[in-house]
């Protein structure tokens, strides 16, 4: 098959430089007899290379290197360096990409806690230690979890108070007292609680309890059989205090409220200077 000018022209070159085959080369000269349009360009390169051949080869000074390398060593080094910088841009680049893509690595594997508690609760329930579970038992559905714990209200009794407002308690109507609680009564020596009659586990109903209570300034004292007991006493020792002792007479010049004290009965336990003491007559102590 031959092959068109294109071809053949690409091949000129190494025909004048005799570097073709015999078999090229034949080839060649066979479409030059035909082509002119070829053996024009042909002998066009031949006059070229002919006017290059006949050139004398020129000689360069002795320093023409050294001088060369002057001037081309500073361009070397603002290339090398350039080529330096660059280079420790890339680096630091590449090193920062690979720092994020680790940590969204990282990130991607990491289960979420939603995920864990999803998995967990997806997971099958687990084989007794004394053997494997039957396939009823694994087809068994997961039990609900258990709901959380309800605070039940108290339920209104009889003897729960509501405290009403100021406005509620002008527009609701006076309740007549309840049965079951206890009416002040107002005595000359003091106010006593009375309490209503309630029934015992064996029938019959018990006596009213009252209670007496006296306040001598602050302090609160209520009768407990028969010794006057001011209020917070909770059964400690108490220390012995004559009436008309020098002892006595002391103390009530120093607590001039320890005479209307002693004057609440034959008996009374109260707490002065963080001791508690308690006053009895000359005549209980000797019939003690």
């Amino acid at each position: 098959m031959m092959r068109s000018c294109d071809t053949m022209r690409e091949d000129f070159s190494a025909l004048l430089d005799g570097e073709l085959t015999p078999f090229e080369q034949a080839e060649i000269e066979a479409h030059l007899s035909e082509c002119s349009e070829c053996l024009r360009i042909l002998g066009g390169m031949k006059k070229v290379d002919d006017l290059y051949r006949a050139l004398e080869p020129a000689v360069a000074p002795g320093d023409f290197e050294e001088r060369l390398k002057q001037r081309l060593r500073p361009k070397v080094r603002l290339f090398t360096g350039r080529r330096m910088a660059t280079r420790r841009i890339w680096l630091l680049a590449a090193a920062g990409l690979i720092a994020v893509l680790s940590l969204f690595l990282m990130r991607m594997q990491t289960p979420s806690p939603d995920h864990m508690q999803l998995t967990r609760a997806q997971e099958p329930p687990t084989a007794p230690k004394g053997g494997l579970m039957t396939e009823a038992e694994m087809a068994r559905p997961m039990p609900p979890p258990p709901a959380p714990l309800a605070v039940a209200e108290p339920a209104a009794t009889a003897d729960t108070h509501t405290e009403a407002l100021p406005e509620q308690a002008a527009a609701a109507p006076a309740s007549p007292p309840r049965a079951d609680m206890p009416q002040p009564e107002v005595h000359g020596d003091g106010v006593a609680m009375q309490y209503p009659v309630r029934t015992s586990a064996l029938g019959g109903a018990r006596a009213p309890q009252k209670m007496p209570i006296q306040h001598v300034g602050p302090r609160a004292f209520t009768l407990v059989e028969g010794v006057w007991r001011e209020e917070g006493y909770a059964g400690e020792p108490a220390t012995p205090l004559l009436r008309q002792s020098e002892e006595f007479h002391a103390l009530c010049e120093r607590h001039p409220d320890l005479p209307a004290i002693a004057a609440l009965g034959p008996t009374v336990i109260f707490r002065l200077e963080e001791t508690w003491r308690q006053i009895e007559t000359p005549a209980d102590t000797a019939g003690h």
